[in-house]
């Protein structure tokens, strides 16, 4: 079986894609540790990449607040009807644009494609 060649390319691709996904990945990574740790602990000393003094406490306090729950199912609903209405009317509206000379093809269309860009 024969190894591949390392290309220069190939080299700067991959530190680039490597440097890329460590940025996008950080701060998710920082966050997650944060809220893992200790409140205390959290004010006393940074905190980059493992928690301090590790607890759930601070998931156990968001899930036992009931207004947060409220919030979540709002957020789940909105979404849900937003996305299942936003298809319906874009189904409605493609298939306007297919029939040969509706009146104000040119503008409707303008009009779609600014609303979707935004």
């Amino acid at each position: 079986m024969k190894r591949k060649k390392w290309s220069m390319f190939s080299i700067v691709n991959y530190t680039v894609l490597a440097i890329f996904a460590f940025t996008t990945l950080y701060p998710f990574i920082y966050i997650l540790a944060y809220s893992l740790s200790d409140g205390v602990e959290a004010m006393k000393n940074p905190i980059y990449f493992l928690p301090r003094g590790f607890t759930f406490e601070n998931y156990i306090q968001i899930f036992q607040d009931t207004k947060f729950l409220d919030a979540y199912k709002i957020t789940i609903f909105r979404t849900v009807i937003g996305t299942a209405l936003h298809v319906f009317l874009c189904a409605l509206f493609a298939y306007a644009l297919t029939k040969k000379k509706p009146a104000g093809k040119k503008l409707f269309y303008l009009l779609h494609l600014y609303s979707n860009t935004i």
